[in-house]
């Protein structure tokens, strides 16, 4: 996997070691995930992808943009990065409370 974190670590001049405390892992274990011997999980690359400003799929090297979709507001961004810290159950509920603020139902959705 082509990672862009290390060079995005580089260019704003952070350390391993503060990128590790961010993820809540140790230096060695974030080290890993730069050189892509470990796979980070959605809830890390949403904390890296927000402390870079920048998109999950610059982070997997899935896309040379920061930003492809260049109409993405801080607050999607911020709700994408809440979204992707919820357990399932959260996430069933969320999507629940949008159709219904949407006012649309169960049903529409389905058809």
């Amino acid at each position: 996997m082509n990672l862009n974190i290390k060079q995005l670590r580089k260019e704003r001049k952070v350390s391993q070691e503060s990128l590790a405390e961010l993820l809540e892992v140790t230096s060695q274990a974030f080290s890993r995930y730069e050189r892509g011997e470990r796979e980070l999980g959605y809830k890390a690359l949403a904390k890296l992808a927000k402390f870079f400003d920048v998109s999950i799929d610059y982070l997997l090297g899935n896309s040379e943009y920061y930003y492809p979709d260049a109409l993405a507001t801080n607050e999607e961004r911020e709700l994408l990065a809440m979204f992707g810290e919820m357990t399932t159950a959260q996430k069933v509920r969320f999507i629940a409370y949008g159709e219904g603020m949407l006012g649309r139902s169960a049903t529409e959705k389905q058809a």
